[in-house]
């Protein structure tokens, strides 16, 4: 289970002026990835993993470059950026795999987050690079940094 709040308060029009939306996501076992409006407690948006078997979400993070936009790494290798849109489907922007189960997922702060490190159950140290919200990383943008033990 994983619970995240977005980095910045997302925009919400109204008809009389524009209003912070404070986001928050939540995960569970099951994939089930639910995101709160943390002011109000309302859910904005829901997404299911559409297979039969459930696939764990391990861990969220929001994009500081993109509001809306969250990363989301699966139990089963699975990185999934998802576009947020309140009051209507969300959208699976792109997906990729990765070799082995992630356990921790970090962005890199310094690079717009454009770049990521994820620790593997095994012990590796992956590096994805060419992060965007337009389409999935590029063949060989994964490389192997470390590995630990």
């Amino acid at each position: 289970c994983e619970v995240r709040f977005a980095v910045r308060p997302a925009l919400r029009c109204s008809i009389h002026s524009e209003l912070h939306r404070l986001l928050l996501s939540s995960a569970d076992v099951t994939g089930q990835l639910i995101v709160w409006d943390a002011m109000s407690g309302e859910k904005v948006a829901s997404m299911a993993s559409s297979s039969a078997k459930p696939q764990p979400i391990i861990r969220m993070h929001w994009l500081d470059a993109q509001p809306g936009v969250l990363l989301c790494a699966y139990a089963s290798g699975a990185l999934r950026l998802w576009q947020i849109r309140p009051g209507s489907k969300s959208l699976m922007i792109w997906q990729c795999d990765l070799p082995e189960q992630p356990s921790l997922v970090a962005i890199d702060p310094f690079r717009g987050g454009r770049r990521l490190a994820v620790l593997s159950s095994k012990g590796t140290i992956t590096q994805v690079s060419g992060l965007t919200a337009t389409g999935p990383p590029a063949p060989g943008a994964a490389s192997v940094v470390a590995q630990l033990g």
